[in-house]
């Protein structure tokens, strides 16, 4: 499973700090009720609704406040998605999950999920600019660091320049050839 971009394993979760997630238990889709707010995928390794838990709510509010009530508030927690969450994995490779968005027309009522009815997926170039600035991030900091790593070997090598140049002034001087120190 992959979450926030990394390579995600239950069976690790306590050593991520996140603890076992509620999501992870064989029964929690049965508990999901009309009040039940989703797990948004936050930064960073946590837990958070797959594809399953998103049709089950809807389902549930569908039953509990009808079609349009249950659009509505899809709709409205969908929206609090980060940009690159889990969420827009979900919508791009989930079957069951785009199947069910086509067939409840969520994929006309969601801002994010239009595009699913054209083309299956959300276009990647909207994936690929958060790759892109993933990129971006990732260069500056290996800039960083090659710059922090430069000025790190130039200031190894400084007491041995200095000293060179120690050593040049005073032979330039000792065969008396005019110098302009300062």
């Amino acid at each position: 499973m992959v979450k926030a971009g990394i390579l995600y394993d239950k069976r690790y979760s306590n050593l991520l700090g996140i603890g076992g997630c509620p999501e992870d238990e064989p029964n929690y889709i049965n508990t999901i009720t009309a009040n039940t707010n989703p797990d948004l995928d936050k930064w960073g390794p946590d837990c958070m609704w797959e594809g399953k838990h998103w049709v089950r709510w809807h389902q549930v509010n569908v039953a509990a406040n009808g079609k349009q009530k249950a659009d509505e508030k899809f709709a409205f927690e969908w929206q609090k998605r980060s940009a690159f969450g889990h969420e827009l994995w979900i919508a791009n490779n989930d079957v069951e999950f785009r199947t069910y968005a086509i067939a409840q027309g969520l994929n006309k009522t969601v801002p994010d999920l239009k595009m699913i009815e054209v083309t299956g997926k959300i276009p990647e170039t909207i994936t690929n600019v958060g790759v892109s600035a993933l990129d971006v991030v990732s260069n500056l900091a290996k800039a960083g660091e090659n710059t922090t790593e430069a000025v790190s070997t130039i200031a190894s090598w400084l007491p041995w320049i200095v000293l060179a140049g120690m050593v040049l002034v005073g032979y330039l001087m000792f065969t008396k050839k005019s110098v302009n120190v300062l």
